[in-house]
């Protein structure tokens, strides 16, 4: 099943170089382990960046009122093959408004290499955030990254973060995101991994229920290959009168692969209320049966389903 790895798309590898390059223009920031390669402001924006000595510190301040239709992309990655990378990060999202990042970590050439990354999101009363991140670790397993996110949701605005890994192999990653939401904020929170070979996963997804009319929804899908390991602990904590919450865990394992999920509910308040389901299996078989039914292999049948899972 991990054999496609070895081939995984040229296409994101050449796109990461031209992008760390900066040959690929985009609107925002791109960082080469400790350089600044590119910082595309646009009105109602302000992006600060300084290069420490193994990476970046990034303060991106947004001004009331700022809604944009297009994205705002960041790039943080490293063509070297061995070395540590820090980013330091902070986003500060003004009053009532409406915004999309998208974010890639990139690191093709990686054979002994370790990311950490340490942010901090703030978003303004009213506000709308929709934050995608996505990773692509080289195909070699030697990749470490450590991400811890804390990110702030003031009173009724909306947040909706995906992290996802689902092409290469991933090495070791552990995920941390701590997301706390004040009156009638509204959180949605996925995570996507595909791990194969001997790569290790751990997530941490935690959400605090802190004000009035709250509410969160914590999704976790992950599909664990050959000899890989997946850790899911959702925490959910609901201390805000009349507010919600529910985690649902989708773990598909394959092969040898190990995956467990730890689902914690913890209520403060008489009139909050919480709630989980967890699974964790492997491939539907009449799935399997229907897809093969119309020509497809076995193994070409799993990697559809795997897709549909991960989409």
């Amino acid at each position: 099943m991990s054999e496609g790895v070895k081939t995984v798309s040229s296409k994101v590898i050449s796109y990461g170089h031209q992008i760390l390059r900066g040959e690929y223009k985009i609107k925002g920031v791109v960082i080469e382990y400790n350089r600044v390669i590119s910082v595309y402001e646009v009105p109602g924006i302000k992006i600060n960046v300084k290069s420490i000595p193994q990476g970046v510190k990034i303060i991106l301040e947004v001004e009331d009122n700022v809604k944009l239709e297009d994205y705002i992309h960041l790039c943080f990655g490293a063509l070297r093959s061995k070395g540590r990378q820090v980013i330091l990060a902070e986003y500060r999202i003004g009053k009532n408004c409406d915004l999309r990042f998208i974010k890639h970590c990139i690191f093709p050439r990686a054979v002994n290499f370790e990311h950490f990354m340490i942010g901090r999101f703030i978003i303004g009363e009213n506000s709308k955030v929709r934050y995608f991140e996505e990773h692509y670790h080289g195909v070699t397993g030697g990749v470490s990254v450590k991400a811890f996110l804390t990110i702030n949701v003031l009173k009724g605005a909306y947040l909706n973060t995906t992290f996802a890994i689902r092409k290469g192999v991933v090495g070791k990653l552990e995920w941390n995101q701590k997301t706390i939401l004040h009156e009638k904020a509204k959180g949605d929170i996925l995570f996507k991994a595909r791990s194969v070979r001997e790569d290790e996963i751990l997530v941490r997804e935690y959400a605090l229920l802190l004000g009035r009319e709250s509410s969160a929804l914590l999704r976790t899908r992950t599909v664990s290959l050959d000899k890989s390991k997946v850790q899911v602990v959702n925490i959910l904590e609901a201390h805000g009168s009349y507010s919600r919450g529910h985690v649902d865990c989708k773990e598909v394992v394959i092969g040898q692969a190990y995956a467990s999920t730890i689902p914690r509910l913890i209520v403060k308040n008489p009139t909050a209320q919480v709630t989980h389901e967890a699974s964790i299996g492997r491939i539907s078989r009449k799935e399997l049966e229907t897809l093969m039914a119309r020509g497809l292999s076995e193994e070409e049948a799993i990697e559809v389903l795997i897709k549909g899972l991960l989409k």
